[in-house]
């Protein structure tokens, strides 16, 4: 199936176009299901949308989800057990209990861990890594490259906390960033998404 991409300024209808070709298509091809991906926020607004513009006012092959509404039925659906999905105050917990546990073999950032906002600071550094798909050893390989001292030493605790975060994470936790990755690997044993 082909990508096809609608553009235009803001307000000029694309999102009722769109729309309304799913609900053309979805009344041309009833026994066809239809998936509309919407931020979370804007789910219900889509499905009121999506309920007015269809002739019979209702919209029985069309489901509107956020990515992790789909994500988790696709995981639901597959057998994968999610496990716990870690919040941002939980991702903090693992990083104090880090911080008290290795505190000494981080010379460099073990003391701005212990100051207000390092364990937030050192959380966003982790969540980008992770949403940005650098692994520990894309980590490792850059630290081996990299010339100046300081900046290899500073990387080496990140790494170390890096490599702790994800021994602590294990298979018990999951956290929003690992959500897309994992989605990708099981969405083609999917039947929800096979054919919508």
């Amino acid at each position: 199936m082909a990508i096809r991409f609608v553009m235009g300024p803001a307000g000029c209808g694309k999102t009722h176009t769109i729309l309304n070709e799913i609900v053309s298509r979805s009344i041309e091809y009833p026994k066809q299901n239809f998936l509309v991906i919407a931020p979370e926020q804007f789910n219900l607004k889509t499905q009121a949308l999506l309920t007015n513009l269809h002739p019979g006012g209702v919209i029985l092959n069309i489901d509107v989800l956020s990515f992790n509404r789909l994500a988790y039925n696709v995981f639901n659906q597959v057998g994968f057990n999610v496990g716990t999905l870690l919040e941002e105050i939980g991702k903090i917990f693992i990083l104090q209990k880090i911080a008290l546990d290795k505190g000494q073999e981080l010379p460099v950032i073990g003391s701005r861990m212990k100051k207000p906002g390092g364990l937030d600071e050192m959380k966003s550094v982790l969540s980008e890594m992770m949403q940005y798909d650098i692994t520990i050893d894309k980590l490792e390989k850059y630290i081996d490259q990299e010339k100046n001292s300081l900046m290899k030493a500073k990387m080496t605790d990140i790494l170390n906390v890096y490599k702790a975060y994800k021994e602590e994470l294990g298979d018990r936790f999951m956290t929003a960033e690992e959500v897309p990755d994992k989605l990708c690997e099981l969405v083609e044993e999917s039947e929800l998404i096979k054919d919508a």
